[in-house]
C-alpha cells in the first residue's frame, strides 16, 4: 500500500529541518530511517532532500510511505467485521462479540486481521495489519486500524498522551450513583493473563468517568 503525503510549510516552522517538521508530526525515528534509502520519499518543491535539509515559508513537502508486502503471519480469512469509517489513512471496523483480534495458535485463521487481510487482499492491495486500539474477544465495539506506518504512528502517539477516548456502555449489578470517577490503577491479575485487577504498587494509571443510564 502506498500513501503521498503533502505538507506546505507554514510560517511558525520555517527554519526547521525536514527531521525537526516531521518528527512534530507524529513520524517517529524508525519512520524516518526507512525513508532514507529512497531519494524519492522525501521531496521539497519537486527535489529529493536531506533530512537535515531547512525549511522555508510556502515550502511543499512531499512524503511517500510504502508497504511492499502484507503481514506473513496473518492468514486472509472471511470472518464478518462492519465498517464504519475509511479513509486513505486508517480503517474503523466494528468487532464483534467473540472474535479475537490477532491470530494465536489457538485461533490462527478466524480473527479481526484475518478478515481485514482479506478485505484488502480482494482489491489487490499489500496490507500489514496494524491495529491501534485492544478490546477483549467477547466485547463488542470500535477498533481503529492504521492503514500505512505514518498513520499508525500518529495515532500511536495519540493513544500514548491519551488523545484518544473509549465510551463503553456495561451492564453492571448493584446500586449505582447517577455519575462519578473512578480513578485507580490497573495492572494484571496475577492467576490470569487476560483479566485485570485494581494494583495500586504496578498498575498503569486508568481514570473511568461513568454515568448511569438506567436501571433493568
Amino acid at each position: 500500500m502506498e500513501r503521498v503525503l503533502s505538507y506546505q510549510i507554514p510560517k511558525n516552522d520555517r527554519g526547521k529541518s525536514v527531521h525537526e517538521f516531521l518528527r512534530g508530526l507524529g513520524y517517529s525515528r524508525h519512520i524516518l530511517l526507512s525513508m532514507k534509502p529512497d531519494p524519492a520519499a522525501v521531496m521539497k518543491n519537486g527535489a529529493p532532500v536531506r533530512m537535515s535539509g531547512l525549511l522555508q515559508e510556502g515550502d511543499v513537502l512531499r512524503i511517500t510511505v510504502r508497504d511492499e508486502s502484507s503481514s506473513e503471519n496473518i492468514i486472509p480469512a472471511p470472518v464478518p467485521f462492519d465498517i464504519v469509517f475509511e479513509d486513505s489513512d486508517l480503517l474503523v471496523v466494528s468487532k464483534p462479540s467473540g472474535v479475537a483480534i490477532h491470530p494465536a495458535i489457538s485461533h490462527p485463521a478466524n480473527t479481526l486481521a484475518n478478515g481485514i487481510a482479506l478485505y484488502f487482499k480482494k482489491q489487490g492491495i499489500p496490507y500489514v495489519f496494524r491495529c491501534i486500539n485492544r478490546l477483549d474477544r467477547d466485547t463488542t465495539g470500535l477498533l481503529i486500524a492504521a492503514k500505512n506506518k505514518v498513520s499508525a504512528s500518529i495515532l500511536e502517539r495519540d493513544l500514548r498522551l491519551r488523545e484518544i477516548h473509549r465510551t463503553y456502555l456495561a451492564i453492571a449489578e448493584g446500586l449505582l450513583p447517577e455519575k462519578g470517577t473512578v480513578n485507580a490503577p490497573v495492572g494484571r491479575k496475577n492467576s490470569s493473563l487476560i483479566e485485570r485487577c485494581v494494583d495500586w504498587e504496578n498498575g498503569d494509571t486508568a481514570v473511568t468517568h461513568f454515568r448511569r443510564l438506567r436501571y433493568f
